[in-house]
């Protein structure tokens, strides 16, 4: 254990003699505490990107010549004045990189499009990372790369890189895909407000990419779980998205504690398991708001893949769903387990065919992940079991509006997740189901199609929920007899709002989007 020093600048030579080559991020804090300012060690972790064990260690060894405040810490007038000049002028740029984006007229304005942004989830593994973060991405990803005609892929957005790229950039052709729907939500508005072309996808990248969405992006900018089953996960679903061409990247935020280099060795390798080069590594490049102990920073990867990068990852690409570091998805968290109440609901449905899903009940299931590749690829229709035993478990609740979207079992009961708040949802979910919670369950009845064309329309969607929502809705105008032509029912399409949709499912669009759209169809058949 290293001694009690007599001064502030014997303390700064110990530390140097400790540190080795490694110092000048120990000589960045020094340099901030010999202001003399009052610092906490969130400001002092943020301006260093040093980690707060490393930066608590420091104050620790300085205590003699500080004072305290409450959380606030600095160092005594002539101890400040003494390290300052044992430190002396220094001999390299204290700044942490070269990206530093003080002064970028840009980050007020990310700053104002964060501000709307729903509460980081724990759960999700969310910090969140500062607007001048944003802003850094873009403006390196539009000096380093031709961004114009191009597609951005963003793994996860909880940051709003995208709408920062949109700013810089407003001819790339920008994509979000994430779990959380309140973060699709906010960015498909703010990009609705701020007139860019941002779109968005709901996925769990657990259970898959969207089809459609394989081979489509010049570029995938993530910033993944930092556990090594999440990094590994979510590079290989990057690969899967980018075209297979000498010109992809991924660019990629991972960051670690000075003291964790064996928690960064096993994620570092989960990347080269991907058979990606690393083209780059800037470290410190992304701040964050929180995540102290890895400093409140990450470094920016860029990886390029090579011809042995795709077969990896499709052997990498399935997941325990245990991906996170927190929660009931970390990969500690214990095996899901149902109440004795719910149980007992659970054994008066087993009548019939019965499919069960999951491992909550009495009977371990299949997983759930089989049951969402059936339901994204519109498989079983011919067969569909009567009734249908899922338990989605904490790690799979936000897909229980979409299980409830396209599964035709006439039955349904479901542990899990919470049913959709929007009346419009509910009224797209209540042309096919009769729903009520029992035992905490959600428990759900099949129902004849309803006689108005606005129903039907909706019906059809909800029917072929794994197909393309435009073209079920036209063909679905037809059927209900409101247009007799193809061109017709676009027409009806586009005066209500259908040329705003992409094409995609009812799977991969976020619920918000799917509010507007049952608006669009019933206003399509008034």
């Amino acid at each position: 254990m290293p001694q009690p020093a007599g001064s502030p600048g014997e303390v700064a030579d110990a530390l140097a003699a400790e540190w080795g080559v490694d110092y000048p991020r120990i000589e960045r804090l020094l340099r901030e505490l010999a202001e003399g300012e009052w610092r906490t060690v969130a400001e002092l972790v943020a301006a260093t990107a040093t980690s707060r064990r490393t930066v608590t260690g420091v104050l620790r060894r300085l205590e003699p010549f500080t004072d305290q405040d409450g959380r606030r810490t600095r160092l005594r007038a002539e101890a400040a004045e003494e390290l300052a000049r044992r430190l002396g002028e220094p001999g390299w740029s204290p700044a942490v990189d070269r990206w530093d984006a003080a002064g970028d007229p840009l980050v007020p304005r990310m700053e104002q499009l964060q501000q709307g942004l729903p509460a980081p989830r724990r759960a999700l593994d969310h910090v969140a990372a500062t607007a001048a973060t944003a802003v850094k991405r873009a403006r390196f990803l539009h000096e380093r790369f031709r961004l114009a005609g191009h597609t951005l892929l963003c793994l996860g957005d909880r940051d709003l890189t995208a709408l920062a790229v949109a700013l810089v950039e407003p001819r790339a052709r920008l994509l979000v895909v994430d779990v959380d729907e309140d973060v699709l939500a906010h960015v498909d508005r703010a990009a609705r407000e701020l007139g860019v072309g941002v779109d968005t996808r709901f996925a769990d990248l657990r259970l898959g990419l969207p089809e459609r969405l394989h081979r489509t992006a010049d570029l995938v900018f993530t910033d993944p779980p930092y556990t090594p089953q999440g990094t590994r996960l979510f590079l290989a679903r990057a690969v899967e998205a980018l075209v297979q061409e000498d010109h992809a990247r991924v660019v990629l935020a991972y960051g670690f504690g000075e003291r964790q280099t064996g928690v960064a060795l096993n994620v570092q390798e989960a990347m080269t398991d991907m058979r990606v080069v690393f083209e780059a590594v800037l470290p410190a490049f992304n701040r964050y708001r929180g995540a102290e102990a890895l400093g409140s920073a990450s470094a920016l990867y860029l990886l390029r893949p090579t011809r042995r990068t795709w077969p990896a990852a499709a052997r990498h690409g399935a997941a325990d769903p245990r991906i996170y570091t927190h929660g009931h998805s970390a990969e500690e968290a214990a095996p899901d387990t149902l109440p004795a109440a719910a149980l007992e609901v659970a054994r008066g449905w087993r009548d019939g065919a019965i499919d069960v899903v999951g491992d909550g009940w009495d009977e371990p299931g299949r997983p759930v992940a089989a049951l969402w590749a059936d339901l994204v690829a519109g498989a079983g229709r011919a067969r569909v079991p009567d009734g249908r035993l899922v338990d989605l478990g904490p790690s799979f609740g936000p897909l229980l509006p979409r299980l409830l979207l396209a599964d035709r079992a006439r039955r349904l009961l479901v542990a899990g997740g919470e049913l959709p708040a929007g009346d419009p949802l509910r009224r797209l979910l209540a042309v096919a189901w009769e729903v009520e919670r029992t035992g905490g369950l959600i428990a759900a009845r099949r129902c004849d199609p309803p006689p108005e064309p606005a129903g039907q329309v909706l019906r059809a969607l909800l029917d072929r929920a794994a197909g393309n929502v435009l073209n079920t809705w036209r063909e679905g105008l037809i059927a209900a007899g409101r247009a007799e032509t193809r061109n017709e029912a676009r027409a009806l399409m586009a005066r209500s709002g259908g040329d705003a949709l992409p094409p995609a499912t009812l799977l991969e669009l976020p619920l918000a989007r799917l509010e507007r759209l049952v608006e669009a169809v019933e206003a399509s058949c008034a």
